[in-house]
């Protein structure tokens, strides 16, 4: 992740490291799976440790996210996509709003792995390959599957977006 003139790392071992012009830095000790920056604050996603934010602290508010293992996070506009080992929520920060996409309207029931969002949806990996949520809205119906294999990230490159996949 590229944020305010710095590299951004997750790593399972060294937690975040930020790379700029003065080194390396280690910022967040704790393991971190995905990163997403919203403009003002880094976001961390830390598996068993939950939602961290550039500070390391544990997000926990009056309606916080399940005590789940989180996997990814993706910022878009003013909410968060966070991908959880029981599916998929949508949390506005600064509202303190907190929506689970339902289950039974569609596959986010399951470890969403990695996420990536922009102007148009968002994508998510799981087990089960890659689904684009083209509009996201409640009723999902503008939902596409297109990898059937399991996906474990989501690698953006100019003017495509590549998905790596393990059988």
């Amino acid at each position: 992740l590229v944020a305010n003139g710095s590299l951004y790392m997750a790593t399972t071992e060294e937690g975040v490291v930020r790379v700029d012009q003065e080194g390396t830095h280690n910022i967040i000790p704790a393991t971190a799976t995905s990163l997403s920056h919203d403009g003002e604050q880094l976001w961390i996603a830390a598996g068993a440790e939950g939602l961290l934010n550039e500070a390391g602290s544990r997000i926990d508010g009056t309606k916080a996210l399940p005590k789940t293992n989180i996997w990814s996070v993706a910022a878009q506009n003013s909410s968060l996509w966070v991908g959880t080992e029981d599916g998929l929520y949508q949390w506005t920060p600064k509202e303190d709003r907190l929506w689970q996409h339902p289950r039974a309207l569609w596959p986010a029931d399951r470890a969403i792995l990695d996420l990536y969002s922009n102007e148009g949806g968002v994508i998510l990996a799981d087990e089960r390959g890659l689904t684009i949520l083209d509009s996201p809205h409640p009723h999902a119906a503008k939902l596409q599957r297109m990898a059937k294999e399991r996906v474990i990230e989501i690698i953006e490159t100019l003017p495509l977006l590549c998905a790596a996949a393990i059988a």
